[in-house]
């Protein structure tokens, strides 16, 4: 008999998510920058350059890898030098009812004044919290990461490890860059790279909430609220058995 193939399934608790920003395979995407350097050493290809940026597999190596999350919605960034912390604008107060939370949020100062930041970066952190939720095959962690080598620089990714089996929300949170002015970033801007830290090739699925997803949320709030100390094994044992990640 053949082991079923395990899938990392992407899943959006929002209707119509996953049909307009899917999360995407990196190899499906590049910054524009990385097209213009390609055209270059294609039309330099004839003079025998030493060297070109083009062949560093390393750099361009990097989006064979993992996924690329895309931002689901419009939104307009207000920051104003000397003034602590950012003003946001979302095109509609349906987001914040879609989303059953606020879309833009950010962390407390006893976390955000540890972590070390750009010198151009504000001290806040920008969090944009999403409808997707990750299911991955059994003791398959997620590597998050900025997007390298990004077109623009407003934003970037803070970079950590994503157990599913102890949470499985992608809500991406990191750093802002612009201290003083006003940005605004479209919905299917990338805002994170989300690497499996495995060498095994798995196929991935991108869909919306199921009713069995719905139950997973129902049983989590009670795992996660009924005790004074959040139980990481017992919600990895609920997480596995759920999903049958065994």
């Amino acid at each position: 008999m053949f082991k079923k193939q395990e899938k990392i399934e992407f899943f959006s608790k929002i209707d119509g998510v996953a049909d307009a920003y899917p999360i995407i395979p990196a190899n499906k995407f590049r910054p524009k920058w990385m097209s213009r350097c390609k055209q270059n050493y294609i039309d330099n290809k004839d003079r025998n350059l030493p060297s070109h940026l083009y062949q560093c597999p390393g750099i361009f190596d990097l989006y064979n890898y993992g996924f690329i999350l895309p931002l689901w919605h419009d939104v307009i960034i207000k920051t104003q030098g000397g003034q602590p912390g950012f003003q946001y604008v979302n095109p509609s107060e349906t987001l914040s009812k879609l989303l059953e939370g606020d879309p833009v949020t950010s962390q407390p100062p006893d976390i955000s004044r540890w972590l070390p930041k750009r010198p151009h970066s504000i001290e806040a952190i920008v969090k944009f919290n999403t409808p997707w939720h990750v299911v991955t095959p059994k003791n398959v962690k997620l590597l998050i990461t900025p997007i390298a080598y990004p077109d623009t620089f407003e934003f970037e990714s803070s970079i950590g490890v994503l157990d599913p089996a102890i949470n499985t929300e992608l809500n991406i949170q990191g750093f802002w860059n612009v201290p003083n002015g006003e940005r605004k970033l479209s919905a299917g801007t990338p805002i994170a790279h989300i690497i499996p830290l495995t060498e095994q090739k798995y196929d991935h699925r991108i869909r919306e909430m199921t009713q069995e997803d719905w139950k997973f949320f129902k049983k989590r709030l009670f795992w996660g609220t009924h005790s004074f100390k959040h139980k990481k094994s017992l919600m990895k044992d609920m997480y596995k058995k759920h999903f049958r990640r065994e």
